[in-house]
């Protein structure tokens, strides 16, 4: 049997609950029959409401497995200092070795999403995770929030270059351990606010370089985006750079993979949906020919009726409802 079948064969587990046994954490999968161990380690679960979550530690992976859950809009950053781990967010997927060397990565995500993760028998993993909520991130952001390509991106992300500083704090929130007390939470909720504040250069700067700024492209789900607000203001003007700025996307970037997707150019695609717009409102006699070219953005009928019979092979005319 080939490792990609081996793998879709692995149970998936949807549901798991963690639970305390003397000095060591157990996450159990759940199921109607049986509660099965599948890790166990000195693991820290700790939430903020609303705000900030940390998970992590050193752990012990005891099964071949999968484990799906979902996660809401937020920026999370995994740091994985030792063993391995596979890990993803929709079709996103990351694979990260910190027995070759420390590696993190920064994700963010601007609605819920699907997680998955590989858990591997006798992996030893010590790793943190950061979870910080979109609305309380983008609170504080301000308007930098909006203007930044990384924030604005369902499913971006970034390698983060694991600095002595970075390194520094998410050992210090392992060895915190799960915190017990008024003293030890404010020290854990510290250090994360301080790792917040040491990755933030990492996101905010690609929205300052233009490289890295043209390096992001429209996911699957970023073009429908794109797609209802043209439809929405079909009507209104639309132009290249209102709907970049509108995504929080260079002009170029906006063009180029708008293109690579829908297969069109932008502004081809919107003389097109005004043309066929302007078409089924002559043919159901809900307007004239001189009202459908001015609705399709034409400030003269003539240069409607050429376009008109070049996409649809007749002039309006032939449509017009008697």
């Amino acid at each position: 049997m080939d490792s990609g079948a081996a793998q879709m064969s692995l149970p998936k587990i949807v549901l798991t609950q963690t639970v305390s046994e003397e000095n060591k954490h157990i996450i159990l999968s759940q199921n109607r029959f049986s509660d099965t161990p599948i890790v166990e380690g000195k693991l820290i679960n700790y939430e903020v409401p609303k705000s900030f979550a940390v998970y992590g530690g050193l752990s012990t992976e005891l099964v071949d497995s999968h484990v799906v859950s979902s996660t809401s809009a937020s920026m999370i950053v995994t740091i994985v200092l030792e063993g391995r781990l596979t890990f993803g967010y929709d079709d996103l997927e990351f694979h990260l070795d910190g027995n070759k060397q420390p590696e993190a990565v920064l994700v963010n995500l601007t609605k819920a999403a699907s997680f998955h993760r590989s858990i591997e028998k006798d992996n030893h993993l010590l790793k943190i995770n950061l979870l910080f909520h979109s609305n309380w991130l983008l609170s504080r952001l301000g308007n930098l929030g909006s203007t930044s390509p990384f924030f604005a991106l369902h499913l971006g992300h970034v390698k983060i270059p694991l600095t002595s500083t970075i390194k520094d704090l998410a050992l210090a929130i392992i060895q915190c351990g799960q915190p017990q007390d008024f003293a030890s939470k404010l020290k854990l909720e510290s250090l994360a606010l301080q790792m917040l504040e040491a990755l933030y250069p990492h996101a905010s700067l690609l929205g300052d370089r233009s490289p890295a700024n043209e390096s992001f492209s429209i996911s699957p789900d970023r073009i429908e985006d794109v797609l209802n607000h043209i439809e929405r203001h079909l009507k209104g003007t639309l132009t290249i750079d209102s709907i970049a700025s509108h995504f929080s996307m260079s002009r170029s970037n906006l063009q180029r993979t708008f293109r690579q997707q829908a297969g069109v150019t932008i502004n081809n695609y919107i003389r097109q949906r005004r043309l066929r717009n302007a078409k089924q409102n002559l043919e159901k006699g809900l307007c004239t020919i001189t009202e459908a070219a001015y609705e399709a953005g034409y400030n003269h009928p003539a240069n409607f009726t050429i376009a008109f019979k070049k996409t649809f092979g007749v002039p309006p005319t032939k449509v017009v409802k008697p």
